[in-house]
Protein backbone atom coordinates (compact mmCIF):
# COMPACT_ATOMS: atom_id res chain seq x y z
CA UNK A 1 0.00 0.00 0.00
CA UNK A 2 1.33 3.71 -0.82
CA UNK A 3 1.95 5.92 2.71
CA UNK A 4 -1.09 7.82 2.00
CA UNK A 5 -3.02 6.77 4.75
CA UNK A 6 -6.88 7.59 4.90
CA UNK A 7 -9.03 7.39 8.60
CA UNK A 8 -11.88 5.97 8.11
CA UNK A 9 -14.21 9.08 9.82
CA UNK A 10 -12.10 10.84 6.72
CA UNK A 11 -13.57 7.93 4.36
CA UNK A 12 -17.17 8.77 5.52
CA UNK A 13 -16.55 12.53 5.17
CA UNK A 14 -16.08 12.41 1.85
CA UNK A 15 -18.74 9.87 0.61
CA UNK A 16 -20.99 12.31 2.40
CA UNK A 17 -19.66 15.76 1.23
CA UNK A 18 -17.88 14.91 -2.29
CA UNK A 19 -20.03 12.33 -3.61
CA UNK A 20 -23.81 12.79 -1.82
CA UNK A 21 -24.31 9.77 -0.11
CA UNK A 22 -26.17 8.42 1.98
CA UNK A 23 -25.76 6.68 5.54
CA UNK A 24 -27.05 3.49 4.60
CA UNK A 25 -24.38 3.69 1.25
CA UNK A 26 -21.94 4.93 2.89
CA UNK A 27 -21.85 1.83 5.87
CA UNK A 28 -22.15 -0.54 2.78
CA UNK A 29 -18.95 1.11 0.96
CA UNK A 30 -17.03 1.02 4.19
CA UNK A 31 -17.71 -2.66 5.04
CA UNK A 32 -16.61 -3.51 1.41
CA UNK A 33 -13.47 -1.53 2.23
CA UNK A 34 -12.73 -3.59 4.98
CA UNK A 35 -13.41 -6.89 3.45
CA UNK A 36 -10.74 -6.20 0.08
CA UNK A 37 -8.92 -4.81 3.06
CA UNK A 38 -8.82 -7.92 4.56
CA UNK A 39 -8.64 -10.17 1.85
CA UNK A 40 -5.41 -8.87 0.35
CA UNK A 41 -3.90 -7.65 3.16
CA UNK A 42 -4.22 -10.77 5.95
CA UNK A 43 -6.44 -8.57 8.53
CA UNK A 44 -5.02 -5.20 8.34
CA UNK A 45 -7.14 -2.25 8.12
CA UNK A 46 -5.26 0.41 6.87
CA UNK A 47 -7.17 2.36 4.21
CA UNK A 48 -5.06 4.34 1.31
CA UNK A 49 -5.89 6.75 -0.70
CA UNK A 50 -5.69 5.00 -3.80
CA UNK A 51 -8.33 1.83 -2.83
CA UNK A 52 -10.25 4.36 -0.50
CA UNK A 53 -10.16 5.99 -4.71
CA UNK A 54 -11.04 2.84 -6.06
CA UNK A 55 -14.08 1.37 -3.32
CA UNK A 56 -15.71 4.69 -3.66
CA UNK A 57 -15.70 4.91 -7.62
CA UNK A 58 -17.26 1.32 -7.24
CA UNK A 59 -21.12 2.85 -6.36
CA UNK A 60 -22.77 4.27 -9.48
CA UNK A 61 -23.94 7.74 -8.08
CA UNK A 62 -20.18 8.61 -6.21
CA UNK A 63 -18.60 7.49 -9.78
CA UNK A 64 -21.24 9.28 -11.91
CA UNK A 65 -20.68 12.29 -9.71
CA UNK A 66 -16.70 12.53 -9.73
CA UNK A 67 -16.71 11.75 -13.67
CA UNK A 68 -19.37 14.91 -14.27
CA UNK A 69 -16.65 17.03 -11.91
CA UNK A 70 -13.44 15.26 -13.44
CA UNK A 71 -11.99 13.60 -10.49
CA UNK A 72 -9.90 11.08 -11.58
CA UNK A 73 -7.78 10.50 -8.75
CA UNK A 74 -7.57 10.57 -5.02
CA UNK A 75 -6.05 13.77 -4.69
CA UNK A 76 -8.44 15.42 -6.94
CA UNK A 77 -11.59 14.28 -4.42
CA UNK A 78 -9.29 15.44 -1.55
CA UNK A 79 -8.66 18.80 -3.26
CA UNK A 80 -12.61 18.90 -3.28
CA UNK A 81 -13.37 17.74 0.07
CA UNK A 82 -10.92 20.32 1.69
CA UNK A 83 -13.01 22.53 -0.14
CA UNK A 84 -16.29 21.27 1.02
CA UNK A 85 -14.85 21.57 4.46
CA UNK A 86 -13.84 25.09 4.78
CA UNK A 87 -17.42 25.96 3.01
CA UNK A 88 -18.83 23.89 5.69
CA UNK A 89 -16.61 25.97 8.46
CA UNK A 90 -17.78 29.47 6.79
CA UNK A 91 -21.19 28.73 6.96
CA UNK A 92 -20.95 27.64 10.49
CA UNK A 93 -19.09 30.91 11.51
CA UNK A 94 -21.27 32.61 9.67
CA UNK A 95 -24.31 31.18 11.24
CA UNK A 96 -22.32 31.97 14.76
CA UNK A 97 -22.04 35.46 14.41
CA UNK A 98 -25.31 36.24 13.24
CA UNK A 99 -26.77 34.61 16.36
CA UNK A 100 -24.81 36.58 18.56
CA UNK A 101 -26.12 39.23 16.59
CA UNK A 102 -29.21 38.63 17.00
CA UNK A 103 -28.95 37.55 20.70
CA UNK A 104 -27.47 41.43 21.19
CA UNK A 105 -30.12 43.25 19.72
CA UNK A 106 -32.30 40.68 21.47
CA UNK A 107 -30.53 41.57 24.95
CA UNK A 108 -30.56 45.66 24.10
CA UNK A 109 -34.60 45.57 23.39
CA UNK A 110 -34.84 43.55 26.47
CA UNK A 111 -32.93 46.36 28.43
CA UNK A 112 -34.97 49.06 26.50
CA UNK A 113 -37.86 47.50 27.65
CA UNK A 114 -37.29 47.05 31.28
CA UNK A 115 -36.19 50.91 31.48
Amino acid sequence: MNSSYVSWAKFRRVCKLVCNLHTNEISYLEKLAKKQIENQYEGKTHLDGELAYEIISSNSIAKRIMDKNGYDNWEKVMRKFISCEVDEKMRQDEYLIAFKEAWNGFRESKEEISE
